[in-house]
């Protein structure tokens, strides 16, 4: 056998020295090959005949030039297309305030990526920062369903002070932008700058004009220059309402545009991207499509404000007003955001496999409020089986006995569906269900979150203007072992970011 050249042997029938004298011809076979020389009798005895096969069809000179030449005239004539057909189509169908807005490089960044991108080919969905990482935007296909939802996601771990959202007037694409840097103080020496801020204050004027001065001087220079300046006026007019109030203010305004109506909410002391994320499921939930949103982080230098603006239009086709039903619902809980964490238990939330809603915003925070009294329950008998995790994968596991469980609640203490006897019949059902359950653990849980319930003795839930959840509790719930001075009485508190 010639040096260099692989051994061709039957494997079952070699010895131990055959194996290893192979084993040697091949790792010299190996250190003996030039990898350059592709053309070499080695390359094609390590590497196969495809080596070859691809050698030879490798272009030379100026068939190489042709080649290339001929690919890159059949892309240009892909990219004339794309231009003549998408530049008309994209400068005709963005709303107006797009182009009063939008710099006119961001606009050919936009564009550019639209001709590109491949949104309307193959659905695609496209991120795209700036040099210095200070603002992301979005392009993606506008009539694809859960799309507002599917961006809010993807920033709800940014900090963003500005942020906007929009599909163009045929719906067919979604244009969406977030500021991410910190606070920067308009720049009142930018010419464009200074004409928005004047066109404002004289819109304005019939309002003090040391407040308008003070709140337009001090606002954010990337808010200012992505603005109009009716925009800035509406800003001061929501700011001038909600900055003397603790929960969160809404203001609707109906027929907007056809059958959309305008919908408004400022809020303070929340997480702007999380609250986003969390109002857009609420929308979502209540029937409402989102056609553009906008959101701003106003007074930054002192007490900063969320104040957020969404365009939406019902399913029902039915005009928006402020006596419609799925709209008391959704404005009572857009409220409620005020405080209610923003945690996986949103998860609820969401539409199931029926494409039903299980839970409220409220029952979504009563049932946070029995995972955490659980929790600090049972991890007193072992912190490892009984931690939060634990505790609320079981409630994503047993959903029909939860909602048994807030049912029973409601018969003890809703004013409108209180009914005494139903709800101890409802108990012997929810114990005879938890006494089923074969896994310990989950039947702990399922049994202390239970006992939860039946030891409430009074409750704010049903109080419409509430601030968090309040519960006074038995004291004779609690355990002996580890509270032997039972107290007369005590509350259990649950709000945003505390517990007590």
């Amino acid at each position: 056998m010639r040096s260099g050249q692989l051994a061709m042997v039957e494997v079952t029938a070699m010895s131990e020295q055959d194996k290893k004298q192979a084993e040697s011809q091949d790792v010299m076979a190996i250190k003996g090959v030039n990898y350059n020389q592709w053309e070499s009798l080695e390359a094609l005895e390590i590497f196969g005949d495809d080596s070859h096969i691809e050698n030879d069809g490798k272009k030379r000179g100026s068939d190489l030039e042709n080649y290339v030449a001929d690919i890159a005239e059949s892309v240009r004539i892909a990219m004339d297309q794309s231009i003549s057909i998408l530049t008309p189509w994209f400068f005709s169908n963005l709303p107006q305030f797009y182009y009063q807005t939008t710099p006119r490089n961001e606009k050919v960044r936009d564009l550019h990526a639209v001709i590109t991108g491949h949104i309307f080919e193959s659905k695609q969905k496209l991120q795209l920062w700036n040099r210095e990482k200070t603002k992301t935007t979005f392009l993606g296909p506008g009539n694809e369903e859960g799309i507002f939802k599917d961006i809010a996601s993807r920033v709800q771990d940014l900090n963003i002070k500005n942020g906007y959202a929009f599909t163009s007037n045929d719906g067919l694409l979604l244009i969406a932008s977030f500021f991410t840097d910190g606070y920067k103080p308009v720049d009142l020496s930018n010419t464009k700058n200074l004409e928005k801020i004047n066109r404002a204050k004289e819109i304005l004027s019939g309002e003090k004009q040391d407040e308008v001065a003070a709140f337009l001087n001090q606002l954010d220079h990337d808010t200012v220059i992505h603005a109009t300046p009716s925009r800035l006026c509406r800003l001061f007019k929501i700011y001038q309402a909600a900055q003397r109030r603790e929960d969160v203010f809404t203001h609707v305004i109906p027929n907007y545009y056809q059958n959309y109506a305008r919908f408004d909410f400022a809020f303070k002391k929340m997480p702007v991207a999380q609250t986003l994320q969390s109002a857009l499921s609420l929308f979502d939930r209540y029937g409402f499509r989102v056609a553009r949103f906008m959101m701003t982080v106003v007074n930054q230098h002192e007490e900063p404000m969320g104040i957020m603006t969404a365009i939406l239009q019902h399913e029902s086709a039915e005009s928006i007003s402020p006596q419609m039903v799925p709209f008391l619902k959704v404005n009572k809980a857009i409220k409620t955001l005020k405080w209610v964490d923003n945690d996986e238990y949103e998860h609820f939330l969401l539409p199931n496999d029926k494409g039903q809603t299980t839970y409220s915003l409220n029952e979504i925070n009563l049932i946070r409020a029995t995972s955490d009294w659980t929790q600090i329950f049972l991890s007193k008998l072992n912190p490892y089986y009984y931690s939060e995790e634990r505790i609320r994968k079981t409630y994503f596991k047993y959903t029909d006995l939860l909602s048994k469980m807030i049912e029973f609640f409601r018969k003890r203490f809703d004013p409108r569906h209180k009914n005494a006897e139903k709800a101890d019949s409802l108990r012997m059902t929810i114990m005879e269900t938890i006494a089923d359950l074969d896994n310990r653990i989950e039947h702990d849980i399922m049994t202390e979150s239970m006992h939860f319930f039946t030891s409430i003795l009074k409750t704010n839930y049903f109080y419409p203007r509430k601030t968090g959840l309040s519960f006074r509790m038995d004291p004779n719930c609690l355990n002996q072992t580890y509270y032997p001075n039972k107290p007369f009485g005590f509350f259990y508190f649950v709000g945003r970011g505390y517990r007590g």
